[in-house]
């Protein structure tokens, strides 16, 4: 039951997303610039941003880390949020460190890609310990996520993405 529940909820979520809006406002074209002058190689448009989807466990504000009231925030990063959410021992509070990230506010970060899934709105990372980073990567995986493996990422954090490619081998 609260499966379905959950369902329900994340599907009406999903389905206001599109009332943002066709039109470019300042803040939305001050985005586009960034991805263009960051040289990325996929460029959104103005409706791939939106300034309010959520799930029943996530705020916008907290899967939005970049730097302006818009962020991409994708289906797919709802949806496996929520799987990992799911996914985790009731006792568990998943912290979301990371989720959405303008490209300059990507880039001031060490050691992020240039192509990161966090400009794209397909990544999250996830606050963990020593102790805690198996866990939330096996429900990462459990999830169908792209999981960095902890030689890159480090204990603190499990990052999680939902790329439209295949992971490699170790991810």
């Amino acid at each position: 039951m609260k499966s379905l529940v959950l369902t329900l909820m994340l599907m009406c979520a999903l389905a206001l997303r599109g009332q943002t809006g066709a039109g470019c406002d300042a803040d939305r074209q001050k985005l586009l610039d960034e991805y263009v002058k960051a040289g990325v190689k996929h460029i959104p448009t103005c409706a791939d941003f939106t300034n309010d989807v959520h799930t029943i466990h996530f705020s916008f504000h907290a899967l939005n880390s970049g730097d302006y009231k818009w962020a991409i925030i994708t289906d797919a990063l709802l949806t496996g949020s929520e799987c990992i959410y799911q996914h985790l021992p009731p006792a568990k509070k998943m912290q979301v460190n990371s989720g959405y990230r303008n490209p300059l506010h990507n880039a001031s970060i060490d050691g992020s890609a240039k192509e990161s899934q966090h400009i794209y709105g397909k990544a999250v990372d996830m606050q963990t310990s020593k102790s805690s980073w198996d866990e939330y990567s096996k429900a990462s995986k459990s999830c169908n996520a792209c999981r960095e493996p902890s030689g890159l990422s480090g204990w603190g954090h499990v990052h999680a993405d939902w790329r439209d490619d295949k992971c490699s081998a170790s991810w």
